[in-house]
């Protein structure tokens, strides 16, 4: 296939396509039905013969599944499990690790499910960049925040937010961390020795943490008459007086300023009572029903819980628009609702960076991420860039409280899964956060390099990667190696057959979606071993070596828990330094116990979500003292 170009997006029939939609469209108007079929027909036809030559002449060479239906590809198999699915056709290939499938539509999709073809993927963004998808899809909901751009946009923005995402910078911050944690497990985790979804516990508290100490924003106050920044006690509960038919200069400021208040709560209010998951019990779908509730104050903790409602719908209709050739268009319902609350999302944040923007004026900002950018926007930075505007603010708010809570939430809910079969790990693990005795102060010979929590979290990230797949696009012909690292060292096989193995290769074509899934990556027999499928974070113990730095990713082993390369996720080290914190909270509080003959039903969006009303459940018993 050398030389060839997949017959995908960008190719004859893309720009056919808005000649036969009007052709299509004039057809209809004028009621030549007959011209609108033939019209179809043959683009049906058309596609048929490009899923059909990208087939057998394109990727010829490559592994494939046994059997692709027109158009809709291998999509009928994928659709109600995409993980299982690749797993067993990784598991057919005998574990090659390259193969090519149609998640629908005539192009296919490489998936690079070796460490060496993944690592190549990731860290050459020149030859793999993001691609379309990307911006249309990501674009929908993050606009150009750090996930979706590029180049000189991409490098400003870590730049200024960077810092604040030093280990060292985030270790200033642990000990307030840690009394908000302790404060978020007495709100929220309230049941004791009952099955607990810890979805709904890990994610508010995640977010909570995430906008305290990134944002400085109370998520859990939020709204409602005690909020700092959009209520105050009596807020727009004053009387006005008018005597003499006068109002005091100062009075009047004060009314206009609630009432300010009081149309940003409304906004608010829509969005929590009214968003693509609001609440059956107190949705608000009238203008009639809104006014009755004069100053729009929310439920203390309701904000809190509808963005992490709204980001889990997101990361849902995100994942599947990824994967699937389906347009986010707001024809489709889901999307229409997504879009909805997006729009009023962006006019509440406007707030907030408004009240940023006094406090930095008045001197009294702290210094975060919130108010890096609002600065970079008021003041100008050295990238050489137009200063950012709001809306390019706004994109990086729900980037930052989206992504930035989202998936430590979820390793940590995957790891209390885990470690509730293994209650010896857990003893091992208090004593060595907590000091053998306990205590919230922690162990005081901690070593995270060295660390059991170190070795849990990466066997937690191996077995259920928090993101669990990603992908780009060949902007050229590219070779990948068709063998991982260990796969081409079989002991059965001579030295001779093992270079070989290492030196061949399949050929990319330009254009061509790989696919890097991070879940299969990591459960590998042939890398792995026989026992791939267990949790045994003691594997990680020669893995690491003696002398095992801070990181956890290996990629030779294509183990990439947050990506690879110049798009390594920011938060990565928030993530970890969140993570040992709630362990270290929770363990000296209670034991975590499994919920008898309960298994996880796993579905991939933006992370790696479960099925409703399944969740992750655990079962939490308080520890006497």
């Amino acid at each position: 296939a050398s030389g060839r170009t997949t017959m995908g997006g960008a190719d004859w029939m893309s720009s056919a396509l808005p000649f036969g939609l009007t052709v299509v469209v004039l057809g209809v108007v004028q009621g030549e039905s007959q011209v609108v079929v033939s019209v179809v027909v043959c683009f049906l036809a058309a596609a048929v013969v490009r899923q059909w030559y990208n087939r057998y002449v394109v990727f010829r060479k490559w592994p494939s599944p046994r059997w692709t239906l027109p158009l809709l590809g291998n999509a009928l198999e994928l659709a109600p499990a995409m993980l299982r699915y690749l797993m067993r056709e990784a598991k057919r290939q005998e574990g090659e690790g390259l193969f090519v499938f149609w998640p629908g539509g005539s192009a296919p999709m490489v998936c690079a499910s070796n460490g060496r073809a993944a690592k190549q993927v990731l860290g050459n963004t020149a030859a793999f960049p993001k691609g379309k998808d990307y911006e249309k899809v990501f674009g929908f909901v993050f606009g150009d925040g750090l996930v979706t751009s590029t180049g000189p946009t991409h490098a400003r923005a870590r730049r200024l937010l960077g810092r604040f995402f030093v280990r060292k910078t985030l270790e200033e911050k642990a000990e307030a961390m840690r009394r908000d944690v302790d404060t978020c497990l007495d709100r929220f985790l309230v049941a004791e020795d009952t099955a607990v979804d810890v979805q709904d516990v890990f994610h508010l508290t995640t977010l909570q943490i995430f906008g305290l100490s990134m944002l400085g924003v109370d998520f859990f106050r939020f709204g409602t008459r005690e909020c700092p920044v959009l209520g105050g006690a009596g807020a727009g509960e004053r009387e006005k007086k008018d005597d003499d038919n006068e109002i005091g200069e100062k009075e009047k400021e004060n009314d206009d300023e609630e009432e300010s208040l009081r149309q940003k709560r409304k906004v608010l209010f829509e969005i929590v009572r009214g968003g693509a998951t609001a609440d059956p019990n107190k949705v608000v779908s009238s203008s009639s029903s809104l006014r009755e509730k004069g100053d729009y104050f929310l439920e203390t903790g309701e904000c809190l819980e509808s963005l992490s409602r709204e980001v889990c719908y997101g990361s849902s209709v995100i994942g599947l628009h990824m994967i699937y050739p389906v347009p986010m268009t707001p024809l489709l319902p889901h999307v229409r609702k997504l879009g909805d609350t997006m729009k009023k999302t962006h006019v509440f944040l406007q707030g907030v960076v408004d009240s940023r923007r006094s406090k930095i004026r008045a001197g009294g900002a702290p210094d975060d991420c919130l108010t890096a950018l609002v600065k970079a926007a008021d003041d100008g930075d050295d990238s050489g860039l137009p200063k950012l505007t709001d809306t390019q603010i706004s994109h990086q708010l729900v980037t930052l409280f989206s992504a930035g809570h989202d998936t430590t939430a979820f390793m940590c809910c995957y790891a209390a899964f885990l470690l509730a079969k293994r209650p010896d790990l857990q003893e091992d693990l208090r004593r060595e956060l907590c000091g053998g005795g306990g205590g919230k102060g922690g162990g005081k010979n901690f070593d995270f390099p060295t660390s059991l929590l170190k070795r849990v979290f990466q066997e937690t990230l191996r077995l259920y990667p928090t993101i669990p797949a990603v992908t780009r696009v060949a902007a050229k012909d590219v070779d990948l190696p068709r063998f991982g690292e260990r796969d081409t060292h079989n002991p059965e096989d001579d030295d001779a057959k093992n270079s070989a193995k290492t030196k061949e290769t399949l050929r990319v074509p330009r254009g061509t979606r790989v696919m890097v899934p991070f879940f299969l990556l990591n459960r590998q027999p042939g890398v792995w071993g026989k026992d791939a499928d267990d949790f045994n974070p003691d594997r990680w113990i020669a893995i690491n070596g003696p002398t095992p730095s801070e990181g956890l990713m290996h990629p030779k082993l294509g183990f990439l828990p947050f990506a690879y390369g110049a798009r390594t996720c920011i938060g990565y080290n928030l993530s970890l330094v969140e993570g040992k914190i709630i362990f270290q909270q929770l363990l000296d509080s209670y034991h975590i116990l499994p919920v008898p003959d309960f298994k996880p039903r796993i579905k991939a969006g933006v992370s790696l979500t479960v099925e409703n009303p399944h969740g992750i459940k655990v079962r939490f018993k308080k520890r006497r003292p």
